[in-house]
């Protein structure tokens, strides 16, 4: 009579994202009459559990509680039979066999980071490498470098002649020429940069004052620009806009938000109107019936604004006015009183606090309070 032997059964499966270090040992567990052995292993990431059954028939299958939860699932194993799972993402992974979990026949892999990625990306026009310390990265043509867990990397950029360097997004986000970076995970960082005198838009100077604050709201994507290619610095600040400025700088472009309108002004139609829900939902605005999403923003609102985001309604500041347009008793007085206690005001003597803000001046109250600029 012949013999038929039964396939080995090899599944791989990643769980989570390719991009994270594979260290590639294997662990071995035995499958033995109602336990597996050891029972719990700890292994870094990239590391893979091979399961062989010794014994009888199990699975190993993925869950806490007999309940499996869709992770990995082996099916019945018979003797010499074995399952392996690669485990890319740190955590604490509870497993069991699916006949004999009601006798204790449950396991545990605990799953820890010991290194992390870190990617360089370079986005611009001209030419510009960023090196780092720790040595690893030189890009140039080098942008990836794995270290390990906690290890404290500066990365410094350096732009070739005829080029500017404007800033950083990702991991960093303002424009100093080094960028600090802990790696506690993967983490990816860009470099932004144009040919020297010019501009990401074609109505700002790089003479401006405002010229750097611009460019990094721009990098950070917290501003698409008026259109056409053009910033409009001079324009004034709606309330819409202000909105998209607000949300964009703590959130992103991807965020949940109530899909009910909260103002008449601002149907789910109006462009700015995930902005603005965003906005009533995190409680950075107070009003109610209607937003006057199309009203240019005074400096006092601005103030209001940026503090709410910031600091919510409690936060302490200094007492003694500032401004002498702005005392005690005004309605925007402690979040202008906070504004310059973080210094994302500068100015000195009068604030202007019902004084209509540009989009210039905008962009630096952003760039100071969100991305850590001067």
């Amino acid at each position: 009579m012949r013999r038929f032997m039964r396939s080995i059964v090899f599944a791989v499966l990643c769980i989570a994202a390719a991009s994270i270090p594979v260290h590639g040992a294997t662990v071995d567990i035995s499958m033995q009459s109602l336990s597996f052995s050891p029972s719990s292993v700890t292994i870094n990431v990239g590391d893979t559990v091979r399961w062989t059954n010794s014994q009888g028939t199990h699975t190993t299958t993925s869950g806490s509680n007999c309940t499996a939860d869709g992770q990995w699932n082996s099916g019945l194993l018979s003797q010499g039979q074995t399952y392996s799972v690669t485990f890319n993402t740190p955590g604490t992974y509870s497993y069991f066999c699916i006949p004999h979990c009601s006798a204790g026949m449950t396991g545990t892999v605990i799953v820890s980071q010991s290194s992390a990625l870190l990617t360089v990306s370079k986005s611009g026009t001209g030419s510009l490498t960023v090196t780092s310390s720790p040595a690893g990265i030189d890009c140039g043509t080098d942008c990836t470098e794995t270290y390990t867990l906690d290890t404290a990397v500066i990365l410094t950029a350096t732009a070739d002649s005829g080029t500017t360097f404007t800033g950083w997004s990702g991991a960093c986000e303002n424009n100093s020429t080094t960028c600090n970076v802990t790696m506690s995970a993967d983490t990816s960082v860009t470099a932004h940069y144009l040919i020297s005198d010019t501009s990401s838009f074609g109505d700002v100077s790089t003479g401006s004052v405002y010229w750097p604050y611009i460019e990094a709201i721009y990098n950070n994507s917290i501003t698409v620009g008026c259109g056409s290619g053009n910033y409009c610095p001079s324009s004034s600040v709606t309330r819409g806009q202000m909105a998209a400025f607000i949300t964009r700088s703590l959130y992103g472009e991807d965020f949940s938000y109530t899909l009910e309108p909260y103002f008449s002004d601002v149907p789910e139609t109006n462009g700015y109107f995930k902005y603005v829900q965003k906005l009533k939902d995190a409680g950075i605005t107070t009003v109610t019936g209607t937003y006057l999403v199309d009203s240019e923003v005074t400096r006092g609102q601005m103030a209001a604004f940026i503090v709410r985001s910031l600091y919510g309604e409690d936060f302490s500041y200094t007492l003694e006015p500032y401004f002498s347009d702005v005392p005690s008793d005004h309605n925007f007085f402690k979040y202008v009183q906070k504004l310059k206690d973080v210094a994302i005001t500068v100015v000195t003597g009068t604030y202007g606090v019902d004084t209509v803000v540009t989009r210039e001046q905008m962009a630096a109250f952003l760039a100071r309070g969100f991305l850590g600029m001067q």
